[in-house]
């Protein structure tokens, strides 16, 4: 029988940019297939043309990017592969580009508290522009790590990422870990990356629903501002709980 799993969801990067994503999962259990939609959206960025040597604002464009994807997966032993193909639009202003990707990741379970994982992106990627250029998507080799402990009766998550550069992009990697005050219900969040980028963060699950709320502290050296985002949504679901520490988080 074929099962489904539609997650809504709802992000919000407060004073700078919006972000929303539907998502729909269909699986069989000896061939999990998947399908997803996302969009993000960047607004109310200033366009200006310089006067002499000022700038004037003529108005307001929006960068703005799509991705329906289709996922296939398939797992052996305790070794499980998956390829995702990404049709991708994005529009800035009054310039558009459609093209497509392609992922590739796997996880392998090595103990049932430690777990490592890899994902290929951009393997395959083509964007083509309506000013006649054309671009390829930056290609990343991501490695993680997560271990599964407790800290007394609380159910702890460490995690780590390293991803390499394989195109343009330069390498990084992020630290993370996640507290279960309440098993199942409330958890609480810190990490940090390359960026020197400090969160803190809690969520709530509750049956159906999920919601998950962090602050990001930039690097004063950035010159950038301190941020929140915000998320939450609605699981619909006939699937089975099997994860250790409760539902997945927001995608």
């Amino acid at each position: 029988m074929l099962k489904t799993w539609f997650r809504p969801i709802y992000d919000q990067h407060f004073d700078v940019s919006l972000f929303s994503g539907d998502a729909v999962y269909m699986y069989k259990p000896e061939l999990p297939l998947g399908f997803s939609i996302v969009q993000s959206q960047i607004s109310n960025i200033p366009k200006t043309e310089d006067v002499g040597d000022n700038p004037v604002k003529l108005g307001e464009f929006a960068d703005t990017y799509q991705t329906f994807g289709g996922t296939i997966g398939f797992k052996y032993a305790d070794i499980a592969f998956g390829m995702t193909t990404k049709y991708l639009s994005r529009s800035i202003d009054n310039d558009n580009a459609y093209g497509f990707g392609v992922d590739l990741g796997s996880r392998v379970v090595l103990t049932p508290q430690v777990a490592l994982g890899t994902v290929y992106r951009n393997v395959i990627s083509h964007m083509s522009w309506s000013t006649g250029t054309t671009e390829a998507l930056e290609k990343k080799l991501g490695l993680g790590l997560t271990i599964l402990d407790s800290l007394g009766a609380l159910p702890v998550a460490l995690n780590a990422d390293y991803t390499v550069g394989i195109s343009t992009v330069s390498n990084s990697w992020a630290l993370g870990g996640e507290l279960w005050l309440v098993p199942q219900l409330l958890a609480m969040r810190l990490g940090t990356n390359s960026q020197k980028d400090v969160t803190f963060g809690l969520g709530v699950r509750y049956q159906d629903f999920f919601s998950d709320i962090a602050v990001v502290f930039k690097d004063q050296d950035t010159l950038l501002d301190n941020f929140v985002l915000f998320s939450a949504g609605m699981s619909f679901t006939p699937y089975m709980n099997t994860e250790p520490f409760g539902p997945p988080a927001p995608l």
